[in-house]
């Protein structure tokens, strides 16, 4: 702290505006600063929630100079001996997949009601339909760091689930009702920004972060049309300190730059499992399975949407971390 005397300043009486002056400044700056728009990181574990200042940080185990070969920045380490998936829409080949097809250039099989045009030229793979899925088959991964490039262009209607849509340790595509285990990332097109949970395919309820009626929107206006929007989607289990896996960790990420210089990427949502969050299912059906199931099993990655005449999207890669 810094004390002003008598001795110091014999003229006393010039001071007082001056200091004004500068308390003036450092309040409004401040105020200024903390009133700008910004990217939020919004936090949860167990049952507390709290909203974060703007922060460019990468979070725990970044990588800040790491690139992978689509020339994305990598937020996490690759683990040593771990999977890496890269989609080869850059190939210069164009080919287009319609339900239960596979890429012959790419284990990518098209799952749903849709199709996907993969122009190989220009790096993009255009999608359309009631019920797409791009399915990266033949490969279960555990801890990933999931991302994808996607721009809206248009819908055959507006629905609130529709958008860019990640799923990860998924085992959606099941006959067993009760085992369509799967977390999504989602940027619905109506602005949102969230996490699900599914345990039961076609059955109940499934389970939101933020809940349902406390929306977090990134874009109140939704999302726009013909700009590309990052994607990143993190998923690890945390283990307890006798080392057995006790949560999960969710994270999102986003950029708007179009990946330049590797991709500007902040933290738009974080959520931990800890054994709350539960899904519901129909009176009778799926009672013997757990609503509370934390999903420890690795499984597939695939992205979603819905009812859309065309979205397109790039730069999907997949890639497990510790």
């Amino acid at each position: 702290m810094i004390t002003l005397t008598s001795g110091l300043c014999p003229a006393k009486g010039i001071w007082t505006p001056i200091i004004v002056f500068f308390v003036f400044l450092a309040v409004t700056g401040t105020l200024y600063l903390s009133t700008q728009p910004g990217e939020y990181s919004v936090n949860a574990s167990e049952s507390s929630e709290r909203v974060a200042a703007p922060s460019n940080q990468t979070g725990e185990g970044e990588s800040k100079d790491e690139i992978d070969r689509l020339g994305i920045m990598e937020l996490y380490p690759t683990k040593s001996g771990g999977q890496e998936w890269y989609s080869s829409w850059n190939n210069g080949i164009i080919r287009e997949l319609g339900f239960g097809q596979r890429d012959a250039y790419d284990n990518i099989e098209l799952s749903g009601d849709g199709s996907l045009k993969v122009n190989g030229e220009e790096g993009i793979a255009h999608s359309s339909g009631k019920a797409p899925r791009i399915r990266v088959v033949d490969s279960d991964f555990d801890n990933v760091e999931v991302t994808l490039y996607g721009k809206r262009i248009s819908e055959k209607e507006e629905i609130s689930y529709q958008g860019f849509v990640v799923g990860a340790r998924s085992k959606h595509y099941t006959d067993q009702e009760c085992y369509a285990n799967t977390y999504y990332g989602r940027f619905t097109y109506d602005g949102r920004v969230s996490f699900e949970k599914e345990l039961f395919h076609g059955h109940g309820d499934d389970a939101y972060y933020p809940q349902l009626k406390k929306d977090i929107y990134l874009w109140p206006d939704g999302i726009p049309r013909d700009e590309w929007i990052g994607l990143k989607f993190i998923v690890r289990t945390i283990t307890n300190e006798k080392g057995e896996d006790a949560a999960v960790k969710l994270e999102l990420y986003r950029d708007l730059t179009d990946g330049r210089n590797g991709g500007t990427w902040v933290k738009v949502l974080e959520f931990t499992d800890v054994g709350e969050w539960y899904v519901e299912a129909k009176e009778g059906i799926c009672n013997d399975y757990p609503h509370n199931k934390i999903l420890f099993t690795p499984g597939f990655v695939f992205i979603r949407n819905d009812y859309i005449d065309e979205a397109q999207y790039k730069k999907f890669s997949i890639r497990e971390i510790d």
